[in-house]
């Protein structure tokens, strides 16, 4: 809410132009993906499931109902699956 909105369509632009494909598969860290099946604006199937398919090992839980700002939707339910990815 504080940035231009030049510095917030410039970012747009970099996140939708860019293609991640081809390092995702190179990731060696435990990766977590969390998304909402109701995220419009990044449709899961579209992004959540297929960058799931390209990390080796990654995990991804989908949150039934979520929109696109779970954080702020499902702050308490994210938080605990941050925590237990985290400890295991």
């Amino acid at each position: 809410m504080q940035s231009s909105l030049k510095a917030l369509v410039d970012c747009v632009r970099v996140a939708c132009e860019t293609d991640h494909r081809a390092d995702l598969p190179k990731t060696t860290m435990p990766t977590l993906i969390v998304q909402g099946d109701e995220d419009v604006s990044a449709p899961l199937a579209q992004t959540g499931r297929r960058t799931a398919q390209l990390i080796p090992g990654s995990r991804l839980i989908v949150y039934v109902g979520a929109p696109h700002g779970l954080m702020f939707s499902h702050l308490q339910r994210l938080n605990a699956d941050l925590l237990a990815f985290l400890k295991s």
